[in-house]
């Protein structure tokens, strides 16, 4: 079951199911045989995230453990605070990406658990039959855009990233997301209320550049996040579709 608020709110999902996608084990060249970018809109503060988040940990485990370009990012909303508890991960500005694909993708509301892929198709997110063949065909299909992204540390907190991209940059934004894992939450209200919950590639900085040319750097502070526990997906984005071009995951150094 969905619950959906139109707009601004959104609803629940409770669909949850084994992970099932791609048998292969040969790792799968970013540059050539395609990838798959998951954002995940969820909160702490709903009772059907759980098992998405479940279902992102075990798709996580399965990229890892097969070199598939397959990358994950949760995005913590903030619109289900009113029912007691504050997630802290949520932000502001991860509720209104999460609405801007409402418009793009032309859907009457957004709700969580959502699971958008490359920013085209989007589902349940602990829909896992959905969700797999999204992979699957994503991955079969030819990217054109190559991404190298180095960092290295320039402070306690502070990164610096130098990228690089070959291909079509055209009205294209550049994303960088530091994601988190192994965090652990005590939730005292709310739907989730006296449950343990633990999320991973959980989005803990989100910055975004308008590009106008190939190569540059930026750097990001970041003093909120154990850097340790934490890696770098940097995708590149049209703005006029959102569809998502291509994308590069680094180790934070």
């Amino acid at each position: 079951m969905k619950r959906g608020i139109i707009l601004t709110l959104a609803g629940t999902a409770s669909i949850c199911a084994c992970l099932a996608f791609g048998n292969k084990s040969k790792p799968v060249p970013v540059s050539s045989k395609g990838f798959a970018v998951i954002e995940l809109f969820s909160s702490e503060g709903c009772s059907s995230c759980p098992p998405a988040e479940a279902l992102m940990h075990k798709l996580i485990q399965k990229a890892n453990a097969q070199s598939l370009p397959v990358y994950v990012i949760e995005f913590h909303v903030d619109y289900w605070d009113y029912l007691g508890w504050k997630d802290t991960f949520a932000m502001p500005e991860y509720s209104q990406r999460q609405q801007n694909y409402r418009d793009f993708l032309k859907l009457n509301s957004i709700y969580t658990p959502q699971a958008i892929i490359n920013g085209k198709t989007e589902m349940v997110g602990s829909d896992a039959d959905q969700i797999n063949s999204a992979i699957a065909t994503e991955l079969q299909t030819g990217s054109s855009v190559r991404i190298d992204c180095k960092t290295h540390k320039t402070g306690n907190s502070k990164i610096e990233i130098e990228y690089n991209i070959s291909g079509n940059i055209a009205g294209c934004t550049l994303n960088f997301a530091v994601v988190e894992s192994n965090l652990t939450t005590y939730v005292k209200k709310g739907e989730n209320s006296h449950k343990t919950l633990t999320h991973e590639n959980v989005a803990r900085v989100f910055k975004s550049i308008k590009l106008n040319s190939e190569s540059g750097k930026i750097e990001i502070d970041a003093p909120h996040v154990n850097l340790s526990e934490s890696k770098l997906i940097c995708f590149l984005q049209n703005a006029e579709n959102m569809n998502i071009t291509g994308v590069m995951q680094c180790a934070l150094k």
